[in-house]
């Protein structure tokens, strides 16, 4: 729809437009009914009149024909009957004689008066007939016929002039009305409706401040109190929202029941922030036997209350639990570093070694081994990290020391396979979905070392070549199947005088940096391969402060091992 199109049904649907439609209607009406009534009185009145001259012109006719119809003068007749035609309103006359003659004056198309021999009437002609009588001797019989043509004609051009005169008259009623109504009720009712749409759309005007007359003043001081009013109650909303319930509202009468609201609202907010403040003040100092009288209120104030009362129950019982749980968390923690070893020693190596757990307890396990003449160098990573995690740590820890205490000759192959069987059964009584990435190396003489296991690489730093190789472990994970002693594999290399082996967990690879890329093995390759003549405590310092901006989500474990 076209904005034109739509402002002129707009304009249509306006009180100025109703008003004026409507008092522009009734005007016509009532003019309307006063010339039909004036038309039907004027016509009735014509014909009436026409009806007394078609009777008078045949009296007379009849008393001026008595004597020519006598002696049968036709030329007295036709002077007689031509005299009578001189009203132009007369249409014919017939004169009809005892003995059959029969006179005729009719109208033509120029309307003169003429003889004919057929006369045709129409129904709408006024007729009249008498008889010529003398001596009461009946002489004729005479027809007068008047037409109302004329009268119609006088008729149509008083009613024209009435209807030019009704527009006439309707258009300056027309403008007054515009006006008047415009300025007396269009205008008022116009801003007044603007300004309650402006209300109702939120937007709070300020007060009007034309002056009307009569009862549009009385709605436009009403209108006023009612933006007052509102513009107070938001002035106390915003300062409610703004926290200050120190605000006086001020009631404009004693039925005014939004301010009286406006003021118990307050007033309760008042009280059950004072309750509550209380109650947090109290906690804040520690005291967690506090409570809040939420009988004092009602309705949603009294679940606050309520609520409250119960997250700091929640907080008091959470408090008790985190204690105990923090100090089975400490003691766990305690446990597995207990479990680390603490000064690594090989004879004809310098070893460091450190593990950073994700959580308090992790899933990262390293050890260096020293039993029946025998030294063992262990790795390991539980999947996940956490309290499960570090339990699984725990128990490959234990299973290992076991079976090297009872046999420190093993083959690296069967030792991974024994520790498998009893963590896998332990995991299915746990029910638990968990594995581990494990290498375990075999110190031998001069330098040679065996290994099995499938874990992160092994890097070794060739101390003639001052290059890293790379050696990839093989084999099965332990705590998936029940028997793995098919999928190990053992490896063997050999360390010369100055070379250096780095063992890792994903820990140490998979740390993000701020710009979003990862640690990764290529750069943990260069760090070694830069700082690889120096000492293995030197070498594990570099790596570690290349760590330090990393975001570590997993356990870093990390251990470089040097031939001395």
């Amino acid at each position: 729809m076209s904005k034109k199109l739509f402002h002129k049904i707009s304009w249509f649907n306006s009180v100025q437009a109703k008003f004026s439609i409507i008092l522009l209607l009734t005007t016509t009406i009532i003019f309307g009914g006063f010339i039909l009534t004036y038309y039907n009185t004027t016509k009735t009145g014509m014909y009436d009149d026409l009806g007394e001259l078609a009777t008078l012109l045949c009296i007379q006719l009849s008393k001026s024909l008595v004597m020519p119809l006598w002696d049968m003068e036709l030329r007295t007749i036709e002077g007689i009957m031509d005299a009578s035609m001189n009203e132009k309103q007369v249409y014919a006359i017939v004169v009809r004689t005892d003995t059959g003659s029969i006179y005729n004056k009719i109208r033509n198309d120029q309307w003169v008066s003429v003889n004919s021999g057929q006369i045709s009437f129409k129904p709408w002609h006024i007729r009249r007939q008498g008889e010529v009588v003398r001596k009461n001797k009946k002489l004729g019989i005479i027809e007068i016929y008047l037409t109302p043509e004329f009268v119609q004609k006088r008729l149509r051009e008083a009613v024209l002039n009435m209807l030019i005169t009704l527009v006439i008259l309707n258009i300056l009623l027309f403008m007054m009305l515009f006006f008047s109504i415009r300025k007396t009720v269009v205008t008022p009712v116009r801003e007044i409706s603007e300004y309650l749409r402006r209300l109702s759309a939120g937007n709070l005007p300020d007060p009007m401040t034309n002056i009307y007359s009569g009862e549009f003043n009385e709605i436009r001081n009403s209108l006023n109190m009612l933006i007052e009013a509102t513009n107070q109650t938001a002035l106390a909303a915003e300062s409610i929202a703004a926290g200050n319930l120190d605000i006086d509202v001020i009631e404009r009468s004693e039925h005014d029941r939004m301010m009286q609201a406006l003021n118990r609202m307050i007033q309760r907010l008042n009280g059950i922030m004072k309750e509550t403040n209380g109650m947090i003040q109290a906690v804040g100092h520690g005291k967690l036997d506090i409570r809040g009288n939420a009988e004092a209120f009602e309705g949603g104030w009294h679940e606050l209350v309520t609520g409250v009362n119960h997250l700091i129950d929640g907080l008091s019982s959470a408090v008790s639990e985190k204690a105990a749980l923090g100090m089975e968390m400490e003691l766990a923690k305690k446990i597995q570093t207990v479990l680390l070893p603490k000064k690594p020693e090989i004879f004809g190596y310098e070893i460091a070694a450190s593990m950073s757990p994700a959580e308090e307890v992790g899933g990262d396990y390293y050890d260096v081994i020293s039993v029946g003449g025998f030294d063992w160098i262990v790795i390991g990573d539980v999947s996940g990290h956490g309290v499960t995690a570090g339990l699984v740590m725990m128990m490959v820890q234990t299973s290992i020391h076991t079976v090297l205490i009872q046999n420190p000759q093993v083959p690296t192959a069967r030792l991974l396979s024994v520790i498998n069987q009893a963590i896998y059964e332990n995991l299915v009584r746990m029910d638990e979905s968990k594995h581990m990435t494990i290498v375990v190396l075999a110190c031998g003489k001069d330098g040679f070392f065996d290994f099995s296991g499938l874990h992160d690489d092994i890097l070794l730093w060739c101390a003639e070549s001052r290059k890293v190789e790379t050696i990839k472990t093989d084999g099965m994970w332990i705590g998936l199947e029940p028997d793995i002693s098919d999928m190990l594999t053992t490896d063997e290399f050999r360390l010369e005088t100055g070379d250096c082996i780095v063992l890792f967990t994903d820990g140490v690879t998979e740390a993000w940096g701020k710009d979003g890329k990862m640690f990764g093995e290529e750069r943990l390759i260069k760090i070694v391969e830069s700082a690889g003549g120096k000492s293995a405590a030197e070498i594990h310092g570099a790596i570690l402060e290349e760590l330090k901006p990393y975001d570590k989500p997993d356990d870093v474990t990390l251990l470089v091992m040097k031939r001395l």
